[in-house]
């Protein structure tokens, strides 16, 4: 029998079939919520596709039960690109304010380790109702990941409350407030030498460039502060990187440093301390 060419229009149709064929055990991940008011319940585990842009691509899921005590949440994805490994992660949200989130890592971005599974355990609260967590891409790849939830041991002893320690790197994710979001840090012993603070964070929009920075307070006292810069709000240049110094007073007890966003943008960071 003599073989029937394919029109190249029918063999269009037919790579575009066998690519949907290829994704039909991702079928699930098509009721994933595409806004906060759509967001899907979230079993113990899920798997889900984003197209990620330059300005976000997001999924929302409702958690209504969890279990008693602490709980994981956890996110694989690939493909792991190390350097946009801040722009992939997700958030978690309880009665419209964020308790916690994560996102990937990567050692030449100041991260301790390189992992495309970002975690965080968490602490909420029974009577706050419902956690919404958004899984945010802001790289331009096709994403697929995995996000799970799971009960985490508690830690021995009391349990930490308050602004978290900040060791030589730490990152997270600030929700969009045009009121303001914040993450605070402790420098327990700050000591007597100047200390350099250096905050990296994406998406940069050049125009909330000064709406997103870092400030050290010691005692209760602003003691530095610093916004990113755009040369169209008057800066020589245009920067994403916040850098400050400071020199901590003598016995003046432990430094808090705050990050802030008053972006409309959910924000990716890093923070470094040197």
């Amino acid at each position: 029998m003599t073989p029937t060419a394919i029109p190249r229009r029918g063999f269009a149709r037919l790579v575009v079939l066998a690519g949907a064929a290829a994704l039909a055990p991702w079928q699930p991940v098509l009721a994933q919520g595409l806004t906060p008011a759509t967001a899907t319940e979230l079993p113990e585990s899920i798997k889900g596709v984003l197209q990620g842009t330059p300005g976000g691509a997001f999924a929302y899921y409702r958690l209504s039960h969890w279990p008693a005590g602490q709980l994981r949440v956890s996110l694989s994805y690939l493909p792991f690109n190390a350097p946009e490994s801040h722009r992939v992660g997700f958030a978690v949200y309880q009665a419209g304010a964020q308790i916690g989130g994560a996102t990937g890592q990567a050692t030449g971005l100041g991260d301790s380790t390189t992992s495309n599974k970002p975690s965080v355990i968490l602490t909420p609260s029974a009577a706050s109702g419902p956690l919404l967590i958004k899984v945010f891409c802001y790289s331009q790849v096709l994403m697929i990941y995995t996000l799970s939830t799971s009960a985490a041991a508690a830690p021995s002893g009391a349990p930490i409350t308050g602004p978290r320690d900040l060791g030589a790197s730490t990152g997270g994710v600030l929700p969009s407030n045009s009121g303001g979001a914040f993450a605070s840090y402790v420098v327990s012993q700050p000591g007597a030498a100047p200390r350099t603070f250096v905050l990296a964070y994406g998406p940069y929009d050049a125009g909330y460039a000064h709406r997103v920075g870092l400030k050290v307070l010691q005692g209760g006292v602003e003691i530095g502060s610093a916004t990113s810069l755009a040369t169209g709000l008057g800066d020589p240049i245009n920067q994403d990187e916040v850098r400050l110094t400071v020199t901590p007073t003598t016995n003046g007890g432990p430094l808090t440093v705050r990050v802030f966003s008053y972006s409309s943008y959910d924000l990716s960071y890093t923070l470094l301390a040197r």
